[in-house]
């Protein structure tokens, strides 16, 4: 069926449109980009977490472990004082022999001292530094020889020991008779810088912290910084008071230590004065966030950019149409004959300035009228044809506006009006034939009744020849358009691709000498100020660290972006080109792939077309295996053969539909087909479900020549 003759386009309405479904588009993406970084960073904290709250019951255990360990070594030691006679106490040689034969004092976390009721240290692991020394000022001593409950363990606040300099804190019980007489007091000294040494093996990354204090308001031992924290004063920090308030939770706040902000999972040891809590700096994933962030902001940059290249294309198609909708109109309006257009209710809708002459109305008085004076009679009986798109002619004798008569020939056909199929009209071709109807109404009655007859049939025979012409004609202009318009496309189509291929090139160049040069040398620059802040400036020293690993980071990512626009293995010959495809894609689907490349006879220059479109149907397929497929493996083979090259790709997959090729959106499949069109060459897909799929193209070895079908 024909087309309705179009209405002129609202260009300013389809523009507004255009902008607003755009800018729509834009804030969707705006919010799925920011609720996917928001989902991100907030799992990432949940991680964080659940880490801390893991970690915190293993160094508790840890601590507890070592304490009673401790403990037990003291009440063994305590026991057998007090069993010993009274002139023994004292004697340094029999505390000595009773130490060794308890095993106490594991020389690597603690050492034991008994110190007599005078304060004065009789014996202990390491006599040399403790022997002799006063020990009656010390707050475990006065605690357990007061009455102030001083009989089960004591655990003392951390200090620096007066005899050796280490960092020590002191576990104690009071020794007493069998008669409940104080007879001393048993002291494990613990080695704090040895916990330090277990902690920081225990991280599990650097921004985690561990943290052992006492109830009293002082770090025992806190990793990192474990020197310069020691015995620090944190009663009055936030922090503290969080970990103090509540014998277990969570909680989030800056440290007073390192002045980060933290994330924190705390417990307080059961019946002692000791609290242990694991905590990871925010740091840990605001780096992360950024990083999303930026990647976020640089997807939307791309997508304006994108979107605005659309709208550009978008309104250069529109103006595009609408002028040749113009030029459509106005070849309308030139016509000689008469051209109508008759809407559902047989009204003119439509009509040119031809028919007007023929009438001699004007537009004004008669457009939205009635077309049945000017409709042929056979017009209601013949409606049927009409509606199944049969093109008839018919004569007509009507009135001009001045009254006269005139005969005119009308040919009819059915159109579709605003390309809806529902909307049926009708298209009228209008001809004035008044004088040559009385010319042969002259010659008619110049004859005999014979004559008219043979008259008649002839004309009948020429116009059946006439219209059979027509149609033949037509067909033949329309058949000879369709083929210029597909080898147009299919030119256009191989065109497209080669624009593509060389911006690809020239992106992959332009990012690998720009963008990598720059990535290269900031990492020189960073590398040598990582080298010369080793010893000076050990935080800027892990800073610089972090930075070389994000430049290496992106020196990859810059890699494999110009890998995928154009893969360096290229310049190598087609098989190297393909070999190293394999390889990538089962390295990132984890899909086994063979390869059977038989490259004999294969001499492709490295700008070959060919070449480039074996390799991007192969990349094309790979895709589709990865992302549709769900095959456990695939197979490529590439082989030459009788001036042919055939390449192969087949999987173990789920099977390609038969009418994949045939869904609106299977653009990659048609593109695949029509980039092997272009070049002379065949491409087949077959697949069944269950049974996998197999993509096989054929293509002739010698440029620009054609092959025959698979």
């Amino acid at each position: 069926m024909l087309s309705a003759i179009p209405a002129p386009r609202d260009s300013t309405r389809f523009r507004q449109r255009l902008v607003g479904g755009m800018t729509v588009l834009g804030l969707l993406a705006v919010g799925a980009v920011s609720w996917k970084i928001y989902s991100s960073n907030t799992e990432r904290q949940q991680v964080a977490q659940k880490q801390t709250q893991a970690f915190v019951y293993a160094i508790e255990a840890n601590v507890l472990h070592m304490i009673k360990f401790a403990d037990a070594s003291l009440n063994g030691f305590a026991n057998g004082i007090s069993a010993l006679p009274p002139q023994q106490r004292e004697s340094a040689p029999a505390i000595a022999q009773l130490l060794a034969a308890n095993g106490t004092g594991d020389g690597e976390k603690f050492q034991t001292i008994y110190i007599n009721a005078d304060g004065v240290g009789v014996a202990a692991s390491n006599p040399i530094a403790s022997q002799g020394v006063s020990y009656a000022d010390r707050d475990y001593f006065l605690t357990h020889r007061g009455e102030r409950g001083g009989h089960g363990l004591y655990v003392g606040q951390p200090a620096i020991a007066e005899e050796h300099g280490q960092r020590v804190f002191f576990l104690s019980r009071r020794v007493e008779s069998a008669a409940g007489k104080f007879l001393g007091v048993v002291a494990a000294q613990m080695d704090a810088s040895r916990i330090a040494t277990e902690f920081d093996r225990a991280r599990f990354g650097q921004n985690v912290s561990i943290l052992l204090a006492h109830r009293g308001g002082k770090v025992v031992v806190r990793v990192p910084q474990f020197e310069q924290t020691f015995a620090a004063e944190i009663a009055q920090t936030d922090v503290f008071r969080r970990l103090a308030g509540a014998p277990v939770g969570n909680s989030r706040t800056a440290s007073k230590l390192d002045g980060q902000e933290r994330v924190y999972s705390y417990r307080a040891l059961e019946n002692l004065p000791l609290l242990v809590a694991v905590s990871i700096a925010s740091s840990e994933w605001e780096d992360a966030l950024r990083e999303d962030i930026l990647a976020g902001a640089g997807g939307l940059a791309l997508m304006t950019v994108l979107m605005c290249l659309g709208v550009s294309l978008a309104v250069r198609s529109y103006t595009r149409l609408e002028r040749s909708e113009d030029s459509y109109r106005r070849l309308y309006s030139s016509i000689r004959d008469g051209v109508v257009l008759i809407d559902c209710a047989d009204c003119i809708a439509e009509c040119n300035e031809a028919f007007l002459a023929i009438v001699g109305y004007d537009a004004g008085e008669i457009i939205g009228s009635d077309f049945l004076p000017w409709s042929p009679d056979q017009w209601r009986s013949n409606s049927r044809r009409l509606e199944q798109d049969a093109l008839d002619q018919y004569e007509k004798e009507c009135r001009h506006k001045n009254g006269e008569a005139i005969c005119l020939s009308i040919k009819l056909w059915p159109v579709n009006y605003g390309g809806n199929s529902n909307t049926l009209m009708m298209l009228a071709l209008v001809r004035d034939i008044t004088a040559q109807k009385r010319a042969q109404n002259a010659l008619r009655y110049a004859h005999d009744e014979l004559e008219v007859k043979v008259h008649q049939r002839t004309v009948a025979l020429v116009r059946t020849n006439e219209k059979l012409k027509t149609e033949i004609t037509e067909r033949k202009l329309i058949e000879d358009e369709l083929r210029r318009s597909t080898d147009v496309l299919q030119q256009l189509s191989a065109h497209q691709e080669r624009i593509k291929e060389v911006e690809r090139k020239r992106i992959a160049r332009e990012i690998h000498d720009d963008l990598g040069q720059t990535l290269l040398a900031l990492r020189i620059d960073v590398s040598m100020m990582h080298a010369r802040t080793v010893h000076n400036h050990p935080k800027l020293h892990r800073k610089a660290s972090a930075v070389l690993e994000n430049i290496d980071t992106a020196i990859r990512s810059v890699r494999s972006i110009i890998n995928d626009l154009r893969p360096a293995t290229l310049e190598l010959g087609l098989d190297a080109a393909i070999e190293w495809q394999v390889r990538e894609f089962e390295r990132i689907s984890g899909i086994a792939c063979r390869l059977t490349v038989d490259s004999k006879g294969i001499c492709f220059d490295r700008e070959d077309e060919r070449a480039l479109a074996l390799f991007r149907i192969l990349q094309e397929s790979l895709t589709n295996i990865a992302r549709h497929a769900k095959a456990s493996a695939a197979e490529v083979a590439l082989r030459a053969a009788d001036g042919r090259l055939l390449l192969r790709i087949h999987d173990n997959g789920i099977g390609i539909q038969p009418s994949a090729d045939a869904k609106p959106n299977a653009f990659g499949l048609v593109g695949m087909r029509e980039r092997i069109h272009s070049l002379g060459g065949e491409l087949h897909i077959e697949g069944s479900a269950g049974q996998g799929t197999m993509v096989s193209v054929v293509i002739a070895l010698e440029k620009n020549a054609t092959v025959q079908a698979l």
